[in-house]
């Protein structure tokens, strides 16, 4: 039965399993490893809070198994900890950079009892010792796990630097939100709207929100130092503390610094809106989080066809701006703006805001706004499109615009919601860019790269032929439509096969490994053709119209069911999981996120 060692240290507050096993195991003249191993512990159990290692060391070291457990990570698995009652992911935890106060270390040295690791020191929000006022700092960084938690051993290096306040910087205040997570790990509520949330997620969006704030104060909030992001949790909790309404009225003020809804809600609301959006797109503990920016950006941003709202496509406009109105209708904006005024169509408090902020119902606003649309001249319709006058000229001659009315001496016969109505029509279901990279190109351009006319791109894609379709958010109008040249080359060049080879089509249609689809060809469940390679002159197999075809008709991918049905692949993912649709997966055979149409229900 086990016993007590006759040496033994006391386990100190808030010390964690494994200092405390550091610690003894100095006590006792060996390293933590070969102590663990000689006491038949497990030294990375006790690390991972294994509720069996933990009771063994607590009987050998004379010590409560409830405090030994108390300020020591759990690991429950999928790269997730309990710690303090909460769940955090192990990137919360597990930095290979051991922080901790360089106060609470000489006094620890100036006692018997020594150095240990407080466990809250571990968690990232934490970056501040409430005791001494002194920021937390890296004490060392180690990849491997068992010497990075033989924390005694590296205090003995330290030692040295520690009593000559080497690791000794200037202390800072301590701000409300450094109380209310030290309130929260000690499970004494604040008393605050936060309170209701995962202490994980309610201190991450803290950070997110503080991290938009400092627009305020920068044009540039990534360049903030990263020992400064304590401020950014301050400000975060300044607002989200007050609730809702407050974080509401704060992403409305961030709106009105300079920028417009063409900047898209990235630059505007810069890693909340990408973390929200994406990273935390499927974790429940960010749900009201992502309802509140996304209702925000519903109830205030124009956006239409081509844009997506949290990485969700947007199929139908709900608000109009008087700049959006003003391209839709070809009517010059100052003069749609007093006629708009003086309807009840643009709310009060609407007419003191720039052009691209000042929206109104675009429903409410339908017959105004044909009612008020007038014909213009060319010119006028280009600059509407965002168009030059040599891809207009060339657009003319090959059918895909033409003029509302056939009247030779008149000058004014573009009708500007056709241009608009195309533009859309181009942009649905599109790929957001933020930059041009690898083989995206302008339409344009990729048409002049291959030496043909620019309206075959756009017949191509609005039959469907060409599916990678991106909308730069840098531009608007017929300038942000790009394309996949690598694709547009596979489909329309001369020198090319006359059908998409496997790696691109696979691509085209969102399978990330084309062996998937190699898979599907070879056992036969999608056909495909061969042909030779006017490169190489090898014969290999390509994906023709017919071939497309066929996999359409049987198959969806998560890409072009959320063309299909206008939602995000997210929230197809849920929808499917619900209803208890599985991917297509014969004998076991994976063949990735590739469905049957035939079980997937229109109502979906």
């Amino acid at each position: 039965m086990d016993t007590a060692l006759p040496i033994s240290v006391p386990l100190l507050p808030r010390e964690t399993a494994s200092s405390f096993l550091s610690r003894l195991a100095k006590a006792n003249g060996v390293n933590a490893q070969t102590f663990a191993l000689e006491l038949d512990i497990s030294f990375k159990g006790v690390i991972d809070g294994c509720i069996e290692d933990l009771r063994r060391l607590a009987v050998l070291g004379s010590a409560s198994i409830d405090q030994l457990q108390a300020w020591s990570p759990i690991y429950l698995g999928n790269s997730h900890h309990s710690f303090r009652g909460e769940t955090f992911h192990a990137s919360a935890l597990r930095s290979p950079t051991v922080r901790g106060c360089p106060k609470c270390l000489e006094a620890g040295l100036a006692r018997q009892d020594g150095m240990h690791l407080h466990g809250h020191w571990a968690l990232t929000h934490v970056t501040i010792c409430l005791d001494h006022g002194h920021a937390l700092v890296p004490l060392w960084r180690e990849k491997a796990i068992y010497p990075r938690m033989d924390a005694a051993e590296q205090f003995r290096l330290l030692e040295d630097d520690i009593r000559a306040g080497v690791l000794t910087s200037n202390s800072r205040r301590i701000t409300p939100f450094d109380l209310w997570l030290d309130n929260r790990l000690a499970n004494s509520a604040g008393g605050n709207w936060l309170d209701g949330f995962p202490l994980h997620a309610a201190a991450n969006f803290c950070h997110l929100l503080g991290h938009s704030l400092m627009r305020h104060f920068t044009s540039a909030p990534s360049s903030v130092e990263k020992e400064d992001r304590w401020m950014q949790y301050e400000f975060g909790f300044a607002v989200a503390s007050k609730g809702e309404q407050a974080i509401r009225s704060a992403l409305q003020e961030l709106q009105e610094l300079p920028g417009g809804p063409s900047d898209g809600p990235k630059k505007l609301f810069p890693l909340l809106y990408d973390r929200l959006a994406r990273d935390y797109a499927d974790t429940p503990d960010y749900q009201d989080f992502r309802r509140i920016l996304r209702e925000h950006l519903q109830e205030t941003w124009p956006l239409g066809p081509g844009d997506d709202i949290m990485g969700e496509p947007v199929s139908e406009r709900r608000l109009h701006s008087i700049k959006t109105a003003s391209r839709a209708t070809g009517m010059d904006a100052r003069r749609l703006r007093k006629m708009l005024e003086s309807s009840p169509i643009l709310p009060k408090e609407m007419a003191s805001r720039p052009d691209a902020w000042a929206v109104f119902d675009a429903s409410l606003a339908e017959d105004f706004l044909s009612s008020a649309t007038e014909l213009v001249d060319a010119k006028t319709f280009q600059e509407t499109m965002g168009i030059s006058r040599s891809q207009f000229d060339l657009f003319v001659e090959d059918g895909v615009l033409a003029p509302a009315i056939d009247a030779p001496e008149v000058k004014a016969i573009w009708d500007p919601r056709e241009g608009n109505a195309l533009i859309e029509r181009l942009l649905r279901g599109a790929i957001l860019l933020r930059q041009a990279q690898h083989s995206w190109c302008h339409l344009s351009k990729s048409a002049a790269r291959l030496k043909i006319r620019p309206g075959a791109l756009v017949r191509a894609i609005l039959e469907g032929q060409i599916r990678r379709v991106g909308n730069h958010a840098d531009f608007d109008g017929f300038a942000a439509i790009y394309v996949d040249h690598d694709e547009v080359v596979a489909l329309l060049s001369d020198d090319g096969a006359s059908a998409l080879t496997i790696e691109r089509f696979a691509k085209s249609v969102g399978i990330g490994n084309p062996t998937i689809l190699k898979r599907l060809i070879t056992v036969g469940h999608t056909p495909s053709t061969q042909m030779v390679n006017p490169r190489t002159h090898a014969l290999q197999d390509y994906i023709s119209e017919t071939d497309a075809a066929e996999f359409h008709t049987r198959f969806f991918t998560l890409r072009t069911m959320s063309l299909h049905y206008g939602m995000s692949w997210q929230q197809l993912s849920t929808r499917l999981r619900a209803r208890g649709i599985q991917p297509f997966s014969p004998e076991g055979v994976d063949f990735g996120s590739l469905y049957l149409r035939s079980e997937i229900p229109e109502d979906l």
